[in-house]
């Protein structure tokens, strides 16, 4: 058109738009917060530069940008250790997630329960009594680390055999930016050819927290984006199209807690870790039965294979 045109928009949602989540109706919480915008303009028209250029019907000029500003939160769910499971106190089956002795009464009365399993002392290879970890057995850096597991806050049911579905709900919070810049120039230059060029600019972070305190995750991304395209008549029934691309993206996915403190070294006192802040975060940790490891060892060829229980 050879009129300078133009239009906005914006698009709006909050959680009062909303119905709940399953998980929180489930468990008798409200809706988790929600604040979203999409919103822009665009505006074109003809190239004109009075006493210099006059484009109409020949030279247009198109501009759009689109912002996107998300604040939500959702449902997450997990199961976790006991505060008194984690002191040593596997059998406590106050969160659903006790390990049993064999010979509690739930464990006889359904003794294939996933939750029956007599905890083996290593040093002795003999069950710890009532499956209780003696303090003074559980190491200093593993104390260290329950700072960084979310206390189950879901009441289960009382001595089930079977472990729960979820004894830990949480609403970790979601922010997600973004912006995006258009330019397009066409231009007619004869009857047989036209040219057009564009130039795209974006920018993202998206910040996604966890149930895990520390746990979350960021991805920023940027992109940039040129393209031109030259078409060419040569006759009613052949056109030749000629597209010319450019595109350079920078994306990662980085822990919330790159690029600040080295939790391994400084809080939990680990040695030979990395130096590398973008990979700073908390470590993690798995289940090792040491003693099977070492039976298995013994057992197996080559000598340095090493066997492992599956984490509970």
């Amino acid at each position: 058109t050879n009129h300078v045109l133009g239009s906005v928009f914006d698009f709006f949602q909050n959680r009062e738009m909303n119905g709940n989540d399953f998980f929180l109706n489930r468990t008798s919480r409200p809706k988790p917060p929600l604040n979203q915008h999409n919103y822009g303009a665009a505006i074109g028209g003809p190239v004109t530069i009075p006493k210099i250029y006059n484009g109409r019907s020949r030279t247009f000029w198109f501009f759009n940008y689109e912002g996107f500003r998300q604040r939500v939160s959702s449902a997450a769910t997990g199961i976790y250790p006991s505060r008194a499971q984690l002191e040593g106190n596997l059998a406590d089956d106050s969160a659903g997630t006790g390990i049993l002795p064999r010979s509690s009464a739930i464990c006889q009365a359904a003794p294939t329960a996933r939750k029956c399993v007599d905890v083996i002392d290593p040093s002795s290879g003999l069950p710890f009594p009532s499956n209780v970890i003696p303090s003074n057995r559980i190491d200093s850096i593993t104390r260290i680390a329950h700072q960084f597991i979310p206390t189950p806050n879901v009441a289960v049911a009382a001595n089930s055999p079977n472990f729960p579905s979820f004894n830990t709900v949480g609403t970790p919070p979601t922010i997600n930016d973004w912006d995006q810049y258009n330019v397009r120039l066409d231009h007619q230059v004869s009857t047989h050819d036209q040219i057009f060029g564009t130039f795209s600019w974006s920018e993202e972070t998206r910040d996604r927290k966890d149930l895990r305190p520390l746990g979350g995750e960021g991805f920023p991304l940027a992109n940039r984006l040129i393209t031109s395209t030259w078409n060419h008549t040569f006759n009613p029934s052949v056109l030749n199209e000629f597209r010319f691309g450019f595109n350079r993206s920078r994306t990662f996915r980085l822990a919330e807690t790159s690029f600040t403190k080295d939790y391994a070294r400084e809080v939990f006192g680990l040695k030979n870790t990395t130096d590398q802040p973008m990979v700073f975060g908390v470590p993690s940790f798995r289940f090792l039965d040491s003693a099977a490891s070492a039976r298995c060892r013994r057992r197996s060829a080559p000598p340095t294979r090493t066997c492992s229980l599956p984490t509970i």
